[in-house]
């Protein structure tokens, strides 16, 4: 996975105690002022029950200003909201919830609905009255404030991808993402719908701030996204600035991959290890690169990676003269190929008469000079252990 980047806070406790009665259930909710929280009234708590519309425009069923109250729910078909230390009642006429309390509650730093004004993320709570009553402590920390959307800013991508080696195929998503800008108190609008336009397409308004795109639906070469912003009153804010986007170019899907084999010699042993190279290997445009000396294993640049090259990149990384023997299946002759004993002279594989020894192949340097295939698996003996790190293209 690659990811690109781009470019709270008062708080209060609040203590859930829930109760159960055998016909019923009670629901004691304790706001613990703190933070720039210093009073708590009913145009600052804002309370649904569970299928409520309960956005932040949604004023929900307000509560009273004191600090504890309860839910009764022992009449039958019109449970109420009440207060302990009196016969008051809120309200009442609501459908009957015998089973279980599901609750949302909302905090406002001032009263409900007032520009400016900060709001907590909506807290969901449930009670289960045939289970022992759990006490359950939230930090409802200011998160939003009710003001107009303001240019969006789209912070990062991530790609993600998956590459199959039994299908040679690669598949995979890139996901954009987007913020609106804070004021100094560390507040952001809330965002609940984006309108992301890519390549002057608009993509249509959905819910949150973040885009997902199919890889395979874009093609190559550069892409330019921008988004618009909506807040939960339903005013837009104006276009953010363009971000290029080019698939691949953060090292996912279609882009440099970079994969180490950890390659073992273990004492006694006699060092055979397998491999297969995912990456494309008949590209100009496409070379592969060894990592650690910063440099491309098509030696000559044609095109075409050999043997002979991947066995030099071996010794180069590994150690010098460490593979003893490579060789592979040829699947489609049915018959092995490779160098079965690797001899150097000077340092350099040896391709004379008495020299490496070879099958599959009229001689030893027919079999240097062959291409490697991508995917192909390829077993090589060495003579001591090391890591081997090489970057390609995948696609």
């Amino acid at each position: 996975m690659k990811e690109k980047i781009f470019n709270r806070v008062g708080g209060a406790l609040l203590l859930l105690l829930l109760f159960c009665g055998i016909s019923g259930a009670t629901m004691y909710v304790d706001f613990k002022p703190g933070g720039v929280l210093t009073a708590v009234n009913k145009e600052q708590i804002c309370y649904y029950w569970n299928g409520d519309p309960s956005t932040a425009k949604d004023g929900g069923r307000t509560l009273s200003n004191d600090k504890l109250f309860n839910i009764d729910q022992n009449v039958v078909g019109k449970p109420t909201l009440s207060y302990p230390d009196s016969n008051y009642t809120f309200w009442s006429g609501l459908a009957p919830y015998q089973n279980s309390i599901d609750i949302n509650i909302r905090l406002w730093n001032t009263s409900f609905n007032t520009v400016g004004g900060y709001y907590t993320d909506l807290k969901p709570f449930n009670n289960d009255p045939t289970k022992a009553p759990p006490i359950l402590t939230f930090d409802l920390a200011y998160k939003y404030m009710k003001a107009d959307t303001g240019i969006p800013v789209i912070t990062q991508y991530v790609e993600s991808t998956t590459y199959n080696y039994e299908s040679d195929t690669t598949s995979g998503t890139v996901t954009f993402s987007s913020r609106q800008p804070e004021n100094n108190d560390k507040m952001t609008v809330e965002i609940s719908q984006s309108n992301w336009t890519v390549d002057g397409t608009e993509k249509g308004w959905q819910a949150g701030s973040s885009l997902t795109l199919d890889l395979a639906s874009l093609s190559s070469g550069a892409h330019t996204l921008s988004v618009k912003h909506k807040n939960p009153w339903d005013n837009i804010s104006s276009s953010s600035a363009d971000v290029s986007y080019t698939v691949g170019a953060g090292g996912g899907f279609g882009g440099k991959v970079t994969i180490t084999w950890q390659l073992t010699k273990l004492t006694g042993s006699t060092g055979i290890n397998t491999f297969a190279i995912p990456f494309v290997t008949n590209e100009v445009s496409s070379p592969i690169i060894d990592t650690i000396n910063n440099a491309s294993l098509d030696a000559n640049s044609d095109g075409t990676i050999t043997v002979g090259e991947l066995i030099n990149d071996l010794n180069t990384q590994i150690g010098a003269q460490a593979v003893q023997v490579f060789g592979w299946f040829d699947s489609a002759q049915q018959k092995h190929v490779g160098l079965t004993s690797v001899i150097y002279t000077g340092g350099n594989i040896d391709t004379g008469v008495n020299g490496s020894k070879f099958t599959g192949a009229a001689d030893a340097g027919s079999v240097l000079a062959l291409p490697i295939i991508k995917n192909q698996p390829y077993q090589v003996t060495i003579n001591k252990s090391g890591p081997y790190t090489l970057k390609g293209t995948v696609k």
